[in-house]
């Protein structure tokens, strides 16, 4: 017979126990303490009390979020004619900083949050004093990929302009100093937070009587849209767009400078066309054979696919191995 050993703990009798297991300590969770409980119900639907954020009082913030239920919040890309709506309000009523960070967000296609968290630094050599070709290496917010935009002319030009008109010197501090801290308004000394930067290019928006949503996004995608129809008949410029933004493909390329939505538009415009002369005027349907539209950087990965295979199998008598590379390039076009 096997030898067993009782222990009695905290009142239980435990058989077969070889040591005793302590009681887990339970550790107390803080909770958001609200000040006044009963002003909860004042918050506007689109607020809510942070679970993890506090004042210096120990009340929890209030978080307000931007959308909406039952209102789409996509940020549509900024025309450069209405980018030039825009700087021209900022520059009339003096949002200097904000007009500078319009900008250098448009012409470096980054987000918000990393625009806000450059320094002069990332602009400047210190050893020198003299720009940079490449903005410094940034870990992007999102997604923790690093990015080094070129610095064009236009930055360049933005950023002696700025400083001309707010007395800023960009050397101050060893070129630490963050590039939106403020020199001007109420605010003198602090740096610029997204909602104020949010906040203002949404009211020049609405000044600037702007009827698509604009966003601090829409300076990003305002850099894909312009960029590709500057490029759009070198084959390869969606590949080019996918690094600059550091998407996972082409297809997110694709829909963050809408060309997807205005394929779907045209879609509508064809569908009105023969629905006009066929069902209102009663002409007969008569649809093309069928045939497969082609882009020509589709045209160009499809080359390049090709190639690579006939180079790499050129010597293999197995035909799976070329019925396979076949049906890849099939894929792709019929993708």
């Amino acid at each position: 017979m096997a030898n067993t050993c009782t222990v009695t703990m905290f009142g239980t009798r435990f058989i077969n126990v070889e040591q005793p297991i302590e009681k887990p300590i339970e550790q107390e969770v803080k909770k958001p303490v609200v000040k006044n409980p009963e002003q909860t119900n004042n918050l506007a639907p689109n607020q809510e009390y942070s679970k993890d954020k506090f004042k210096k009082d120990g009340t929890p913030k209030i978080i307000t979020h931007n959308k909406r239920k039952g209102v789409k919040s996509e940020a549509y890309d900024l025309s450069l004619a209405d980018m030039n709506k825009l700087l021209t309000w900022l520059e009339q009523n003096e949002k200097w900083l904000v007009r500078f960070l319009c900008i250098i967000s448009f012409n470096l296609a980054r987000r918000k949050g990393d625009i806000l968290s450059l320094t002069w630094a990332h602009f400047y050599d210190p050893k020198t004093g003299d720009f940079r070709k490449r903005l410094k290496d940034i870990s992007e917010e999102k997604t923790d990929k690093l990015a080094s935009p070129y610095i064009n002319d236009v930055v360049k030009n933005a950023i002696k302009e700025y400083c001309e008109k707010v007395g800023c010197n960009p050397a101050d501090n060893g070129f630490t100093r963050p590039i939106a801290y403020q020199y001007t308004s109420n605010y003198r000394g602090r740096v610029l937070s997204d909602s104020s930067f949010y906040k203002t290019v949404k009211k020049a928006a609405q000044e600037c009587n702007i009827e698509y949503n604009v966003a601090l996004h829409s300076l990003r995608k305002g850099f894909g849209a312009v960029s590709y129809e500057t490029h759009k008949n070198e084959g390869n410029a969606l590949e080019t767009l996918q690094s600059i933004f550091n998407h996972n493909s082409t297809r997110i390329t694709e829909r963050y400078i809408s060309r997807e939505d205005k394929r779907i538009k045209k879609y509508y415009d064809d569908l009105s066309d023969i629905f006009t002369r066929c069902a209102i005027n009663g002409e007969a349907a008569e649809f093309e054979g069928e045939q497969i539209e082609i882009s020509p950087e589709k045209i160009k990965r499809l080359i390049a696919t090709a190639y690579q295979a006939g180079m790499k199998n050129a010597n293999e008598t197995d035909m799976s191995v070329h019925v396979e590379a076949i049906n890849e390039i099939n894929g792709m076009i019929n993708d």
